[in-house]
């Protein structure tokens, strides 16, 4: 394991409020070590694999953003409770800042669908990787070869090669089989509550499809029945702007094909260059094909691991016990029951995707692929709403596609409400990975050397370096000692008893904007709300 910076936070104004459906002194206060189930997820944290070191040592390369930890889940705990389980890919920055994944954007839209069908507390959220990762899952417009009778022709889809389908969707990857622990476990802990588990974008389809599999389901893939007429050439991805990649085809000497082809560097970061080159590919296939690399390995001499490599599962080609369905139940699950209610599985676009349409688009796109409930529906399945909530999808209500506020329930006491927020809110500092800055989704700019001082600042006890990937202890005798909160009666007092509009009333003749956080009586901005209430236990 490489040497890890201490990570840095730095706090920046924000504009993002977010009100609670649960009072407002409601928190995460973690698993519980005195029951059985509770034990078993603070030992399956514990048990997490070290997902950056497989990385280095399969894909050669590092995959994850590792400075923060994981963000393994948000949600509550307490048996019985989930309803919803959402599925997505990996965290955002503002999420692994506060340590529960689906804040901002996405668990915003998803804490939304979730109060469609009349559900807040009851939702629970994990993505496919518990850590950030770099770029995506897989590359879009990756050129592949079909064969037909009458010739070949070139097509593109989403591909995911080799080493990232091996560390990501294998059986055997210790990341999937971690992974699917943790969805078997939040089935378990909910066996009589959960009714649906929604996934977003390819990553997550997948995954499922995995988790199925690993039961002894079967899945089908998309291209399966045709996978002897696939021909995979030999491509390596390139930055295209931000987080996103562009698939280079390769020469046999690692070369980009496509400049070689065109004669001119290749600027993947415009989106009109992709285009061209596929028209191109197309439309000169027989001049490129000599030059392209088919390395014709694997089960199906084509350079293929698995067929959903290509455009990942179809998750409407679920079959359990014999029976093609959309439920889960059946399936075996790791205490050696099986789901005995109706678990339906329905997959949506990925955020991003959704986001790049507008309101009534997107809103026709989710709407679209929740039909496929509508058989179960009609046979009686259903969602209770949480109390105090309507379960629009049952009443027929037109899906909206809009962003809901995340409450405090699904946090520790006293997160600052910076972090709390259902907007993408922090930026990830050029050059320095191990500094979020959380409250502007821009880059400002801070003193460097400032910052090369606090990343090499020694902390005051020196972590184990087994426990450095994990950010939080795994030995047997530390693992369950963690701050469960204050409790219900303490958390109410502290929460009830501040005026918040007097604690941040503004000194007189001063604004924030001219005066800055001089402006206030206190050393904070309101945005930030109340934290750091205590240090302690209220016991003994």
């Amino acid at each position: 394991m490489k040497p890890i910076h201490r990570f840095i936070a730095l706090f920046v104004i924000s504009t993002q409020i977010t009100h609670a459906v649960l009072p407002n002194w409601s928190y995460d206060g973690g698993p519980d070590p005195q029951t059985p189930m509770g034990k078993e997820l603070i030992d399956h944290v514990a048990a997490i694999p070290n997902m950056p070191k497989l990385s280095e040592q399969v894909m050669g390369d590092q995959k994850f953003r590792f400075r923060f930890g994981p963000v393994n889940w948000r949600m509550v705990q307490k048996p019985n409770t989930v309803k919803i389980l959402f599925i997505g890919q990996d965290a955002t920055h503002i999420a692994e800042a506060a340590g529960r994944t689906a804040t901002a954007g996405f668990g915003g839209r998803a804490q939304d669908l979730a109060a469609y069908f009349g559900v807040n507390e009851g939702g629970a959220f994990m993505n496919t990787y518990a850590f950030t990762i770099y770029g995506q899952y897989g590359a879009f417009g990756t050129p592949y070869i079909f064969r037909k009778p009458t010739g070949d022709e070139v097509r593109f889809g989403n591909f995911v090669d080799n080493e990232l389908w091996l560390i990501t969707q294998d059986l055997e990857s210790p990341i999937v089989q971690w992974r699917n622990g943790l969805i078997d476990w939040i089935i378990r802990n909910n066996k009589d509550s959960i009714k649906l588990i929604v996934t977003f974008g390819g990553a997550a389809r997948d995954s499922m499809a995995a988790f199925i599999e690993s039961k002894g389901g079967k899945v089908g893939a998309r291209h399966e029945k045709i996978i002897d007429q696939i021909q995979i050439p030999e491509t390596f991805l390139t930055s295209a702007g931000g987080n996103n990649e562009a698939p280079v085809l390769s020469t046999r000497e690692g070369k980009d094909l496509y400049e070689q082809m065109f004669g001119r560097k290749i600027q993947y970061s415009k989106p009109e260059e992709m285009p061209l080159l596929q028209a191109d590919i197309k439309a000169r296939l027989s001049d490129y094909k000599p030059n392209m690399v088919f390395t014709k390995a694997g089960p199906y001499k084509n350079g293929l691991l698995h067929p959903a490599q290509l455009d990942g599962y179809e998750l409407d080609q679920i079959t359990i016990k014999g029976v093609k369905t959309r439920s889960l139940k059946g399936l075996k699950l790791a205490d050696g029951s099986a789901v005995k209610d109706d678990v339906l599985v329905v997959e949506l676009p990925h955020p991003t995707f959704l986001s790049n349409l507008t309101p009534p688009e997107a809103s026709k796109a989710v709407a679209k692929n929740l039909k496929a409930l509508e058989p179960y529906v009609n046979a009686g399945w259903e969602i209770p709403a949480d109390e105090g909530m309507v379960n629009k999808f049952a009443q027929g209500e037109a899906y909206k596609y809009a962003r809901k506020d995340i409450g405090t329930e699904f946090y520790d006491f006293g997160t600052p409400k910076s972090r709390m927020v259902s907007v993408s809110s922090a930026s990830r500092m050029p050059g320095n990975n191990n500094v979020i800055i959380f409250g502007t989704r821009e880059s400002p700019q801070y003193d460097k050397k400032k910052i090369i001082e606090m990343t090499k600042a020694l902390p005051a006890e020196q972590f184990l370096e087994e426990e450095l990937f994990i950010a939080r202890p795994r030995t047997e005798k530390l693992r369950y000692v963690f701050d469960a909160g204050p409790g219900e009666k303490f958390a109410k007092i502290m929460k009830e008893s501040l005026d918040m509009k007097k604690i941040f009333q503004l000194k007189p003749g001063m604004t924030f904007e001219a005066n800055g956080i001089d402006a206030y009586y206190v050393k904070s901005h309101p945005d930030h709300g109340d934290f750091g209430h205590y240090r302690g236990t209220f016991k003994s």
